[in-house]
């Protein structure tokens, strides 16, 4: 991440929720918009068990494991602009895991791995928001 996490990955989101067509010109932290995303990250992790320990023992492979756990409240804004009523709550959590060489880089296939699991985590909030929006415009008669 070149930004601090808690930078980079509100911009992640907004650029996916962007790129999507759900919500064009999605942003981070904007206070003149029509909905708020709040994002809880319960879990963001790549772990290499084994370390550097494994180049001392050639013939083990390595297990790396990524865990993505993260809320999200989607809500409404007032004409005043206050939080209006929650429209869309739900909690993603995603695995991933590969098995690599000793020799690999433990460091990049836990990023590569943390990676993978918000783009599945991501591309389930979009399936789940989209399907969710066509309701909202059946109840409200838009």
């Amino acid at each position: 991440w070149l930004d601090p996490f808690d930078v980079g990955l509100p911009t992640v989101v907004a650029r996916e929720i962007s790129r999507s067509a759900l919500f064009a010109q999605a942003t981070p932290l904007a206070d003149e918009t029509a909905y708020t995303l709040e994002m809880v990250v319960h879990n963001f992790r790549g772990y290499w068990p084994h370390g550097a320990w494994n180049h001392l023992v050639p013939w083990s492979d390595m297990r790396i494991d990524a865990v993505v756990d993260i809320e999200f409240f989607f809500w409404g804004r007032t004409a005043d602009g206050d939080l209006g009523d929650l429209l869309f709550h739900r909690r993603y959590r995603q695995e991933s895991h590969r098995t690599v060489g000793p020799f690999a880089d433990g460091h990049r296939v836990a990023a590569e791995e943390i990676g993978r699991s918000l783009h599945l985590a991501l591309r389930s909030l979009l399936v789940d928001l989209e399907t969710e929006m066509g309701s909202w415009r059946a109840s409200s008669g838009r």
